[in-house]
């Protein structure tokens, strides 16, 4: 079913991810780094909006990860803006 095959797909998607992060972090400057770092929330974001879709993770699961990411994400884009 579907929870099978997040099974497989979450821990593939989580290792690209950060191996695209660390990439990001030696290659770009810091402004654009920060973008990628919001980027990466926001697919993080969508993903867990699909997961609660499927019924794998509650709405106030979701609710909670979309407060906290959308902090972070303001905090990320002020850093690369008054860097």
């Amino acid at each position: 079913g579907q929870q099978g095959r997040w099974a497989v797909y979450l821990p593939l998607l989580s290792n690209l991810l950060t191996l695209i992060l660390w990439l990001a972090f030696l290659t770009f400057a810091f402004q654009a780094f920060m973008i990628v770092l919001v980027l990466a929330f926001l697919i993080l974001l969508e993903i867990d909006r699909r997961l609660y879709h499927q019924g794998i993770i509650t709405r106030s699961y979701l609710r909670t990860r979309f407060y906290a990411s959308s902090i972070v994400i303001i905090m990320l884009l002020m850093a690369g803006v008054f860097s």
